[in-house]
Protein backbone atom coordinates (compact mmCIF):
# COMPACT_ATOMS: atom_id res chain seq x y z
CA UNK A 1 0.00 0.00 0.00
CA UNK A 2 1.32 3.79 -1.20
CA UNK A 3 -0.07 5.42 1.57
CA UNK A 4 1.87 4.59 5.28
CA UNK A 5 0.65 6.31 8.54
CA UNK A 6 2.81 9.31 9.63
CA UNK A 7 5.04 8.87 12.26
CA UNK A 8 5.60 12.42 13.98
CA UNK A 9 8.49 12.90 15.96
CA UNK A 10 8.12 13.55 19.62
CA UNK A 11 8.31 17.64 20.58
CA UNK A 12 11.72 16.63 22.03
CA UNK A 13 13.55 15.76 19.33
CA UNK A 14 12.03 18.06 17.15
CA UNK A 15 13.08 21.00 19.38
CA UNK A 16 16.36 19.28 19.58
CA UNK A 17 16.85 19.03 15.94
CA UNK A 18 15.82 22.51 15.76
CA UNK A 19 18.67 23.54 18.10
CA UNK A 20 21.04 21.31 16.56
CA UNK A 21 20.72 22.77 13.32
CA UNK A 22 20.84 26.81 14.89
CA UNK A 23 24.08 25.76 16.75
CA UNK A 24 25.54 24.01 13.64
CA UNK A 25 24.57 26.93 11.40
CA UNK A 26 26.35 29.65 13.96
CA UNK A 27 23.24 30.79 15.33
CA UNK A 28 23.94 30.09 18.82
CA UNK A 29 27.90 30.08 19.29
CA UNK A 30 30.56 28.97 21.73
CA UNK A 31 29.83 30.22 25.39
CA UNK A 32 26.19 31.61 24.67
CA UNK A 33 24.03 31.17 27.22
CA UNK A 34 20.48 29.97 26.58
CA UNK A 35 17.65 29.38 28.97
CA UNK A 36 14.55 26.60 28.85
CA UNK A 37 12.10 30.22 29.00
CA UNK A 38 13.57 31.79 26.17
CA UNK A 39 13.77 28.58 23.74
CA UNK A 40 10.22 27.63 24.78
CA UNK A 41 9.02 30.68 23.49
CA UNK A 42 10.67 31.04 20.29
CA UNK A 43 9.35 27.24 19.34
CA UNK A 44 6.19 27.52 21.19
CA UNK A 45 6.26 24.51 23.51
CA UNK A 46 6.19 24.26 27.16
CA UNK A 47 9.61 24.15 29.04
CA UNK A 48 9.11 20.10 29.69
CA UNK A 49 10.50 19.52 25.67
CA UNK A 50 12.51 21.89 26.46
CA UNK A 51 14.66 20.43 28.87
CA UNK A 52 14.41 17.29 27.46
CA UNK A 53 15.65 18.33 24.25
CA UNK A 54 19.04 20.09 26.12
CA UNK A 55 19.57 16.81 28.00
CA UNK A 56 19.76 15.03 24.17
CA UNK A 57 22.01 18.00 23.29
CA UNK A 58 24.38 17.68 26.01
CA UNK A 59 24.49 13.64 25.52
CA UNK A 60 25.84 14.93 21.93
CA UNK A 61 28.30 17.05 23.29
CA UNK A 62 26.55 20.39 21.49
CA UNK A 63 25.86 22.18 25.21
CA UNK A 64 26.41 22.10 28.83
CA UNK A 65 23.58 21.99 31.14
CA UNK A 66 23.71 24.17 34.00
CA UNK A 67 21.57 23.53 36.90
CA UNK A 68 18.37 26.05 37.07
CA UNK A 69 20.27 28.12 34.64
CA UNK A 70 19.67 26.44 31.07
CA UNK A 71 22.76 25.63 29.17
CA UNK A 72 25.93 26.74 27.69
CA UNK A 73 26.65 26.37 24.26
CA UNK A 74 29.90 24.26 23.38
CA UNK A 75 28.90 24.40 19.85
CA UNK A 76 31.62 23.25 17.39
CA UNK A 77 34.64 23.54 19.74
CA UNK A 78 37.86 22.29 17.99
CA UNK A 79 38.47 19.42 20.61
CA UNK A 80 34.59 18.24 20.87
CA UNK A 81 34.64 18.26 16.74
CA UNK A 82 38.19 16.53 16.34
CA UNK A 83 37.09 13.40 19.21
CA UNK A 84 34.10 12.92 17.29
CA UNK A 85 35.73 11.95 14.09
CA UNK A 86 38.67 10.06 16.00
CA UNK A 87 35.36 7.83 17.65
CA UNK A 88 33.72 7.87 14.13
CA UNK A 89 37.58 6.52 12.76
CA UNK A 90 37.35 4.24 14.99
CA UNK A 91 33.83 2.64 14.66
CA UNK A 92 33.08 3.59 10.96
CA UNK A 93 36.36 1.64 9.96
CA UNK A 94 34.71 -1.26 12.22
CA UNK A 95 31.39 -0.86 10.42
CA UNK A 96 32.97 -1.00 7.00
CA UNK A 97 34.80 -4.09 7.64
CA UNK A 98 31.65 -5.64 8.74
CA UNK A 99 29.58 -4.75 5.94
CA UNK A 100 32.32 -6.06 3.33
CA UNK A 101 32.10 -9.11 5.26
CA UNK A 102 28.31 -9.45 4.99
CA UNK A 103 28.27 -8.59 1.79
CA UNK A 104 27.07 -4.56 1.65
CA UNK A 105 24.98 -3.36 -1.44
CA UNK A 106 27.49 -2.09 -4.04
CA UNK A 107 24.44 -1.18 -6.39
CA UNK A 108 23.34 0.92 -4.13
CA UNK A 109 26.48 2.83 -3.10
CA UNK A 110 27.18 3.43 -6.69
CA UNK A 111 24.00 4.66 -7.28
CA UNK A 112 25.11 7.33 -4.29
CA UNK A 113 28.15 7.85 -6.24
CA UNK A 114 26.27 8.77 -9.04
CA UNK A 115 24.01 11.05 -7.33
CA UNK A 116 27.23 12.37 -5.84
CA UNK A 117 28.89 13.27 -9.02
CA UNK A 118 26.07 15.68 -10.31
CA UNK A 119 26.21 17.24 -6.97
CA UNK A 120 29.83 17.84 -7.41
CA UNK A 121 29.28 19.04 -11.12
CA UNK A 122 26.96 21.68 -10.41
CA UNK A 123 27.90 22.83 -6.74
CA UNK A 124 25.02 21.75 -4.63
CA UNK A 125 26.08 21.35 -1.55
CA UNK A 126 22.93 20.32 0.38
CA UNK A 127 22.37 17.17 -2.39
CA UNK A 128 25.80 16.07 -1.53
CA UNK A 129 25.24 16.16 2.14
CA UNK A 130 22.14 13.87 1.50
CA UNK A 131 23.98 11.53 -0.91
CA UNK A 132 27.03 11.92 1.69
CA UNK A 133 24.90 11.03 4.58
CA UNK A 134 23.43 7.68 2.34
CA UNK A 135 26.70 6.49 1.33
CA UNK A 136 27.38 6.03 5.31
CA UNK A 137 24.05 5.16 6.51
CA UNK A 138 24.02 2.07 3.77
CA UNK A 139 27.96 0.61 5.39
CA UNK A 140 26.62 1.24 8.84
CA UNK A 141 23.11 -0.84 8.01
CA UNK A 142 25.78 -3.59 6.24
CA UNK A 143 27.60 -4.06 9.58
CA UNK A 144 24.45 -5.75 11.17
CA UNK A 145 25.34 -4.42 14.19
CA UNK A 146 22.36 -1.83 15.95
CA UNK A 147 25.16 -0.50 18.32
CA UNK A 148 27.30 0.80 15.77
CA UNK A 149 24.50 2.35 14.11
CA UNK A 150 23.40 3.44 16.78
CA UNK A 151 26.74 5.15 17.93
CA UNK A 152 27.30 6.61 14.78
CA UNK A 153 24.24 8.50 14.45
CA UNK A 154 24.46 9.85 17.63
CA UNK A 155 28.03 10.74 16.94
CA UNK A 156 27.03 12.19 13.19
CA UNK A 157 24.34 14.95 14.69
CA UNK A 158 27.12 16.04 17.18
CA UNK A 159 29.56 16.85 13.63
CA UNK A 160 29.90 19.58 11.63
CA UNK A 161 29.24 17.90 8.24
CA UNK A 162 28.03 21.02 6.73
CA UNK A 163 30.81 22.46 7.61
CA UNK A 164 33.45 19.76 6.08
CA UNK A 165 31.54 19.81 2.61
CA UNK A 166 30.60 23.51 2.64
CA UNK A 167 33.01 24.13 -0.65
CA UNK A 168 33.20 22.84 -4.10
CA UNK A 169 36.92 21.53 -3.72
CA UNK A 170 36.03 19.19 -0.09
CA UNK A 171 32.78 17.95 -1.87
CA UNK A 172 35.00 16.71 -4.64
CA UNK A 173 37.51 15.15 -2.62
CA UNK A 174 35.22 13.33 -0.63
CA UNK A 175 33.30 11.88 -3.59
CA UNK A 176 36.59 10.45 -5.18
CA UNK A 177 37.02 9.16 -1.76
CA UNK A 178 33.77 7.52 -1.74
CA UNK A 179 34.65 6.09 -4.84
CA UNK A 180 37.82 4.44 -3.77
CA UNK A 181 35.99 2.77 -0.99
CA UNK A 182 33.17 1.39 -3.66
CA UNK A 183 35.96 -0.27 -5.84
CA UNK A 184 37.80 -2.17 -2.89
CA UNK A 185 34.19 -3.12 -1.50
CA UNK A 186 33.40 -4.12 -5.09
CA UNK A 187 36.53 -6.41 -4.15
CA UNK A 188 35.59 -7.90 -1.31
CA UNK A 189 38.76 -6.63 0.65
CA UNK A 190 37.77 -5.86 3.82
CA UNK A 191 40.83 -5.14 5.70
CA UNK A 192 41.60 -2.48 2.82
CA UNK A 193 37.73 -1.28 2.79
CA UNK A 194 38.61 -0.45 6.44
CA UNK A 195 42.37 1.91 5.69
CA UNK A 196 40.16 3.57 2.97
CA UNK A 197 37.36 4.35 5.59
CA UNK A 198 40.13 5.44 8.24
CA UNK A 199 42.04 7.76 5.68
CA UNK A 200 38.22 9.64 4.20
CA UNK A 201 37.29 10.55 7.48
CA UNK A 202 40.63 11.00 8.45
CA UNK A 203 40.23 13.75 5.21
CA UNK A 204 36.83 14.72 6.44
CA UNK A 205 38.04 15.51 9.87
CA UNK A 206 40.95 18.15 8.65
CA UNK A 207 39.02 19.66 5.97
CA UNK A 208 35.83 20.34 9.03
CA UNK A 209 38.59 21.90 11.43
CA UNK A 210 40.28 24.37 8.79
CA UNK A 211 36.32 25.05 7.86
CA UNK A 212 35.82 25.68 11.45
CA UNK A 213 38.83 27.40 12.27
CA UNK A 214 37.97 30.06 9.69
CA UNK A 215 34.17 30.34 11.10
CA UNK A 216 35.33 30.79 14.63
CA UNK A 217 37.39 33.75 13.97
CA UNK A 218 34.69 36.63 13.41
CA UNK A 219 32.58 35.44 15.97
CA UNK A 220 32.42 36.02 19.72
CA UNK A 221 30.24 35.14 22.59
CA UNK A 222 27.14 36.89 23.37
CA UNK A 223 23.85 36.35 25.55
CA UNK A 224 20.48 35.21 24.66
CA UNK A 225 17.56 34.75 27.23
CA UNK A 226 17.37 35.17 30.79
CA UNK A 227 19.25 32.67 32.52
Amino acid sequence: MLIKPIKLAPAREQVAQSLRQAILAGEYRQGELISLDSVAHLVGVSRTPVREAFQLLAAEGLIELRPNRGAVVIGLAPEAVADSFDMRILLEGEAVYRACMNGVDTKLLERYCDEGDLAVKYNEVARFTKCNMLFHETIWEASGSEKLKGFLRQLWKGLMVDQAVDKKANMAEAQEEHKELLAVLKEHDATKARQVMRQHLLCSKINALNSLAKKNKSEAPRHIGNV
